[in-house]
């Protein structure tokens, strides 16, 4: 059977013993609070910060799905600013969008890549602003000495999308004029065994055990992903819940530094394998300093066709830069133009990096979308 990988790290969880938790500065403060998932941290903030219908948030172009139903269920006005071929915002737009109903600025530091924060941060100051900072994409990560996460006035994490854990969040509050928020009642046990039950299939897929190759084949899961919908179903949305005891125990045993020295050699693996290579386009080619990569994005033709092969392969590289999303009712500008983000994330899938992943695993990636690609290329010149 054909091994399976994705852009998450799978079971059984390496370098544990470890005395330090995950992110020392952070997890064990009285300023931290730990949820089920990083949207969860998100909703609690937003209910910190008394965030209210009417009140008006600056978001980047690009944003989960997810993290737009929190601002839509508190129905807080919505107004998107731009992002350059690199995911970067420019202050200047930002604090030109700035109005009489602004509360506060949301941004992200995409994919792990640290977002230069400082420029915003004095300009929320001056106006009275708050600051959300999104670390969902860059747990460990940091600007200088600085940890990511100590720049907003609340900063959001999702542990699990870096940690083989079935469910962890985090929201921090560094304003110290807000309250702390109580504790959620916990995931269930059930919930988490079935977490748990996950991870270990994924990780048996990765050593080709189980035909999950095969199951998600039948299932098209991979074009639920390469699907392109405009609007955003809030139904579903389900109540906060704080992080179950099983995957904090399990947090607290991590290797934080190894996890990440990990990352930032598998990054540089296809640093060096796509550099020169025909077909391709890193978004981020270099790693700068305090950089924890969430993947190694890659810009492509003929997206859809490359993930829908190596999917068959037992590769799945799903897009991982949501195009804007329109049919939003407290959207304010849903009709401005935001072609470069669109083009970005029409053209981008991501490969992995996880601590999870062996050299021969990188390897077998590497040939199975290096065949994709030359294939493609084989393809368009006939």
């Amino acid at each position: 059977m054909s091994p399976y990988f994705t852009v998450l790290p799978t079971l059984p969880i390496q370098r544990l013993g470890g005395e330090k938790p995950c992110n020392s500065q952070f997890f064990d403060s009285p300023k931290h609070r730990s949820y089920k998932f990083g949207r969860d941290a998100l909703w609690v903030g937003l209910e910190t910060l008394g965030l209210r219908e009417g009140d008006e948030i600056l978001v980047p172009a690009s944003l989960c799905e997810v993290v737009l139903i929190a601002f839509i269920k508190l129905g807080v006005s919505i107004q998107y600013y731009g992002l350059d071929a690199t995911l970067a915002f420019d202050p200047n737009e930002i604090e030109g969008r700035v109005g009489g109903t602004t509360r506060a600025v949301y941004v992200n530091h995409y994919l792990g890549r640290p977002a230069p924060l400082a420029a915003i941060r004095r300009i929320c100051d001056d106006k009275g602003l708050i600051l959300i900072e999104d670390c969902a994409h860059a747990c460990g990560g940091r600007i200088g000495e600085v940890n990511l996460g100590s720049f907003g006035d609340i900063s959001i994490f999702s542990y699990r999308k870096f940690l083989p854990i079935p469910d962890g969040g985090g929201l921090l509050v560094n304003d110290p004029s807000l309250s702390m928020p109580e504790p959620l009642p916990k995931s269930s046990m059930l919930r988490t065994f079935r977490g748990v039950l996950k991870l270990w299939v994924m990780c048996l897929a990765r050593h080709g055990l189980i035909p999950l190759v095969w199951w998600k084949s039948v299932r098209n899961r991979i074009d639920d992903y390469l699907r392109v919908d405009d609007s955003i179903d809030s139904v579903a949305w389900e109540s906060p819940l704080g992080m179950s005891d099983f995957s904090r125990r399990l947090l607290l045993r991590v290797d934080l530094a190894a996890i990440v020295e990990k990352r930032r050699e598998n990054y540089r693996f296809w640093m060096e394998k796509l550099k020169d290579f025909a077909g391709t386009e890193p978004l981020f080619p270099d790693l700068t300093i305090g950089q924890v990569p969430f993947s190694f994005p890659v810009l492509v033709d003929n997206r859809d066709a490359i993930v829908r092969a190596v999917a068959r392969r037992g590769v799945y590289l799903e897009p991982t830069l949501a195009a804007p999303y329109r049919k939003i009712s407290t959207l304010v500008n849903g009709d401005e133009d935001f072609s470069e983000i669109e083009a970005i994330s029409a053209r981008m899938l991501s490969l992995p990096v996880h601590q999870s992943l062996t050299f021969d695993n990188l390897k077998w990636v590497w040939k199975i979308f290096r065949e994709a690609i030359e294939a493609t290329i084989l393809n368009q010149k006939r």
